[in-house]
């Protein structure tokens, strides 16, 4: 049921959490292209590691995110996005999973259970930003990235040219610090 929740609340704005059909590790992606920094909620200055890095490494990258970062970054969801999304205690885990072209996005629930959020193609357009397509919507957004050692911090998430401006949920769930997972 939450998920059919999470799918009203997160795709009306046409980003994550659309309950795409897929197992608890789907795979996700690289491109090419060099990464730019960008500057939002969140840093994404350049490092020496990122400069010569031309995708996001393939792997699992995971980071918690909590009412209190909401509030810190003047975030805002709804009632049943915070239920949706299993931050009604104050913290879900989330795994961004990056294999070849392709990535995916795992949401951890109330159990400890991942279930897909989102999952869908890789490629980086000219200026290195990570362009993120979306299975579930058939959109996609770009991203400013860097990658820092073990650390990769996502920002400055933008939609395509002619689209509205996202909301915050697309912002709580794509812009932020990833610890790499083994």
């Amino acid at each position: 049921m939450r998920a059919a929740r999470a799918a009203t609340a997160i795709l009306a704005s046409g980003a994550l959490l659309g309950g795409c059909s897929g197992g608890a590790q789907p795979p996700a992606g690289q491109g090419a292209g060099k990464p730019v920094a960008a500057a939002q909620s969140v840093s994404a200055r350049p490092s020496p590691t990122s400069a010569r890095l031309t995708a996001i490494p393939d792997g699992a990258w995971a980071r918690d995110i909590t009412t209190a970062e909401l509030t810190r970054r003047g975030l805002h969801l709804s009632p049943e996005e915070i239920t949706a999304n299993y931050l009604d205690d104050g913290t879900v885990r989330i795994v961004l999973r990056t294999q070849g072209s392709r990535w995916s996005l795992l949401v951890q629930d109330d159990l400890g259970a991942y279930e897909v959020g989102d999952l869908g193609t890789t490629s980086y357009d000219s200026t290195g930003r990570w362009v993120q397509g979306s299975d579930s919507t058939g959109g996609s957004l770009t991203v400013a990235w860097r990658v820092n050692g073990d650390t990769l911090v996502t920002s400055g998430i933008k939609p395509p040219p002619g689209q509205p401006p996202l909301g915050d949920a697309e912002h709580v769930f794509l812009e932020g610090t990833w610890k790499r997972q083994s």
